[in-house]
């Protein structure tokens, strides 16, 4: 029986376990650990037309696995696949053709998951009430499984995702509180691996605090993080989504980045999340958010430590909904946020009926065309803000309103630039996670925060539209 189509349809080692296990299954899954240990992750082969064959492999009893990963979305929706069980045995693998040699990409293995194989239209209409997303989050994270064999690694922390949420903590057991994503980086990526090693090494120190919001009639912690001792901070980086930036390192990279001298002493403020859905709301050009960074939490940070009150040294930085929601503060308040850094950001957002969403919730926008943001901006009085927007080469699927996550960030990009906007933009080698958005930060970060800074230019305050 031959399980293979064709020679980009599993690579020559699992074809070769494949026959192997028929005969001798224990020392065939011996030799196949022993190869995905010493390619400390998935198997990588060039083919004859230049190309990389990747293929993942997942070894465990199972119902069902699939990868999740960008890099396994196919088609214009970004289906998925399941992963294929080799005949005789309880090894899994997916393989997938790449051209892009360049591509750093995050991924982990979703085993005996309800959701593993949603496309992306079927996440968001499952995303767009509260219960729905609560129970994809719940699954995605319960049913993960990361890749034993590669090293690198981040953390994904149900006790900080669900912190509020002590109902949906209750349902995971102590073991499944915390799992962790894979970066998988091909031949020729930037790795970024002498700076990851060196801020992986640090003993950073984060303190965490509560800050009372009257906007939002609750509280919500933020973890802080300082400069070296005897360091004034030059500048105020607020992130936006805090506890997946610290799970990626970014305490650590500050330290490095800061010693090397490649940004100015910074004063790095985390802020969590009321809970997982908080910010299906809470981000999506909410005016509130503005209230809430511009009343509370920035007056707060002046009067605890020692930092600038100048705009140009306040940058805030978020990735998806958290990047629409860091240039969303800077439209409402450039006199205070004068820097941002998006990173996949949702920039598509705009269209109320989205998905199938009830116009009324505004969830998904507040009228009938998407890119909602891009459109206020094309019309508003230019301003000092300064923007470094990235978004990766996979982030190319069919979103409602025909657009996609890559083309509604170049758009912002144009109109910004035809405003007259100081605009870096970066189109990074993968997809919408946090591999790519770990780059993204070393980047963006040595562009605006940089030792010296830059002069500030008249501020204009536009108008903003209410919920």
């Amino acid at each position: 029986m031959n399980e293979f189509e064709s020679e980009q349809d599993g690579s020559s080692v699992i074809r070769e376990f494949s026959m192997k296990v028929r005969e001798a299954p224990s020392t065939a899954v011996a030799e196949l650990t022993e190869r995905l240990r010493a390619a400390k992750g998935p198997l990588v082969e060039t083919l004859s037309d230049g190309r990389q064959l990747i293929t993942f492999v997942y070894l465990g009893e199972a119902e069902k696995v699939a990868v999740d990963s960008h890099l396994v979305m196919q088609g214009p929706d970004g289906d998925r696949q399941p992963m294929r069980r080799i005949a005789g045995s309880e090894v899994w693998f997916h393989s997938v053709v790449v051209d892009d040699l360049q591509l750093a990409v995050s991924y982990k293995f979703l085993v005996n998951s309800e959701t593993a194989l949603l496309n992306v239209h079927e996440i968001e209409e499952l995303a767009k009430t509260q219960e729905g997303h609560t129970r994809l989050a719940l699954d995605r994270h319960r049913n993960s499984q990361p890749d034993p064999f590669n090293p690198d690694r981040m953390k994904l922390d149900a006790s900080i995702s669900f912190g509020n949420e002590p109902e949906v903590l209750a349902l995971l057991a102590d073991e499944e509180l915390v799992r962790y994503d894979n970066v998988l980086t091909l031949s020729g990526a930037d790795s970024h691996a002498e700076t990851v090693l060196e801020a992986r090494d640090r003993d950073v120190v984060l303190n965490d605090y509560e800050i009372a919001s009257d906007v939002f009639g609750d509280e919500r912690v933020v973890t802080v993080h300082q400069p070296p001792a005897g360091t004034k901070a030059a500048s105020v980086l607020f992130i936006l989504d805090g506890p997946g930036a610290v799970a990626l390192g970014l305490p650590g990279l500050m330290e490095v980045m800061t010693a090397r001298g490649e940004i100015r002493p910074t004063l790095t403020v985390y802020v969590h999340n009321k809970n997982s859905w908080s910010r299906s709301v809470e981000m999506i050009c909410n005016p509130q958010l503005v209230e809430q960074y511009g009343n509370e939490i920035l007056p707060w940070v002046r009067a605890n430590f020692d930092v600038s009150d100048k705009a140009e040294d306040v940058a805030v930085a978020g990735g998806s909904y958290g990047g629409l929601g860091s240039a969303f503060l800077a439209f409402s308040r450039p006199d205070l946020f004068g820097n941002v850094l998006s990173m996949s950001g949702s920039f598509w957002w705009g269209l109320r009926t989205a998905w199938g969403a009830d116009p009324e919730s505004g969830i998904y926008g507040f009228d009938d065309e998407p890119e909602w943001l891009t459109r206020q901006f094309a019309k508003a009085e230019l301003s000092s803000a300064r923007f470094f927007l990235a978004a990766g080469s996979l982030e190319s699927s069919h979103l409602p309103g025909g657009i996609s996550l890559l083309s509604a960030n170049r758009h912002l990009r144009t109109v910004l630039r035809a405003k007259g906007f100081d605009v870096a933009f970066h189109e990074f080698h993968g997809g919408h996670d946090r591999a790519g958005w770990r780059g993204c930060l070393l980047k963006g970060l040595k562009h605006l925060l940089p030792v010296s800074v830059p002069e500030p230019a008249d501020i204009a305050v536009p108008e903003v539209a209410s919920l």
